[in-house]
């Protein structure tokens, strides 16, 4: 590999694509990396994964508040994927990956946040399987779920599994396979009975969009968590899909007190804050993230949008507008819409029935 030349486009030279399954070649992120790393370093010559991971070290300890750097490659691979830590490119997250896979490149976390942005369907499932596969083999196998389900004493190294079987979750409920989501949550409340991290709210809604009533109820009864706003909303959809009108309205009435902003929300998704997307954030509303998590569980069920505008809920929805905008989010993208709207919109003042 030849030295990083400043003058390069960021894109020049990348490998073509190659067959599904290894669609890029084995330089692509140490190439990548090397030319993140010129952006902000001109004059560094880098030539070799040695070369990148020294300067990387040295350049992540001088700005890190917490000293020095995991000795262990494999956990300061995960530790670039902060990406930069002096916050200044707006390419942190995949320069973040890139430094991670170039160092590590089987990193589990890094390989599926790159499946989730830049690969296409097929290859984005096939990669993050293959990461979970990695993560637990680096955990110790299965015999480390069976050994410590439930005692919260689970060793560093396994937090990495934590992680990843969290976005494989999340990207298996996104892809429409929602067994596997249910799965895969339903794992990760075994190991961590406390549920610190909430994936009890994940599960909440995956169980609704499945249809499992059941489920769902006995998931609030075992967290006692009526009167979070994840399970007060989805105790309304549990009511109509369980065809109780009562019920549903007594549940709506009691979802408004806890979070009254979520009925809003819900008829109209392109108002939710992007952040609730990502997961919890501290700047996040409760009832945007709320929102995001039970809007797709709502869509599952056939007028439900419908029915939250006739109980008073939100502006006059048009139920073609709510499916249609379903039907046109790509695959994978949970994102609220400003891009899809117009596209919305535009289909629907070609009378397009739905």
């Amino acid at each position: 590999m030849r030295p990083h030349d400043a003058s390069d486009d960021p894109d020049d030279r990348l490998p073509p694509p190659r067959a599904p399954g290894d669609p890029r070649g084995p330089d692509y992120h140490v190439e990548r990396a090397i030319r993140a790393l010129g952006r902000r370093f001109p004059d560094l010559l880098v030539s070799s994964v040695d070369d990148l991971d020294r300067e990387l070290r040295e350049w992540f300890e001088d700005e890190s508040e917490e000293g020095g750097l995991p000795e262990d490659r494999r956990a300061r691979a995960e530790f670039y994927l902060l990406g930069s830590p002096d916050d200044v490119d707006d390419d942190a997250e995949r320069d973040g990956v890139d430094f991670a896979l170039a160092i590590d490149p089987a990193c589990p976390v890094a390989s599926v946040l790159d499946a989730q942005l830049r690969l296409d369907e097929d290859e984005r499932g096939a990669a993050i399987e293959r990461a979970l596969g990695v993560a637990l083999e680096r955990a110790g196998g299965p015999a480390f779920l069976e050994r410590h389900r439930g005692d919260e004493t689970y060793a560093e190294e396994a937090f990495t599994l934590v992680r990843v079987l969290a976005l494989y979750a999340a990207t298996a409920r996104e892809r429409g396979r929602l067994d596997e989501a249910v799965a895969a949550w339903s794992t990760l409340l075994e190991l961590s009975t406390s549920d610190e991290l909430l994936y009890r709210h994940d599960l909440a809604a995956a169980l609704l969009e499945r249809g499992d009533v059941d489920g769902f109820t006995a998931l609030c009864a075992r967290f006692h968590a009526d009167d979070e706003p994840v399970f007060a909303w989805g105790a309304v959809l549990a009511a109509l899909r369980r065809d109780d009108d009562a019920a549903a309205l007594a549940a709506l009435a009691r979802a408004r007190t806890i979070a009254p902003s979520v009925g809003g929300r819900l008829l109209a998704p392109w108002t939710i804050d992007e952040r609730a997307y990502d997961g919890p954030s501290d700047g996040c509303p409760a009832g945007d993230a709320t929102a995001a998590a039970l809007w797709p569980s709502f869509a599952a069920h056939a007028g439900a949008f419908a029915w939250l505008y006739e109980a008073g809920e939100g502006e006059p929805p048009d139920e073609r507008e709510l499916r249609l905008y379903a039907s046109l989010r790509p695959t994978g993208d949970r994102s609220p819409v400003p891009a899809w709207l117009p596209t919305l919109f535009a289909a629907n003042d070609r009378a397009i029935d739905c």
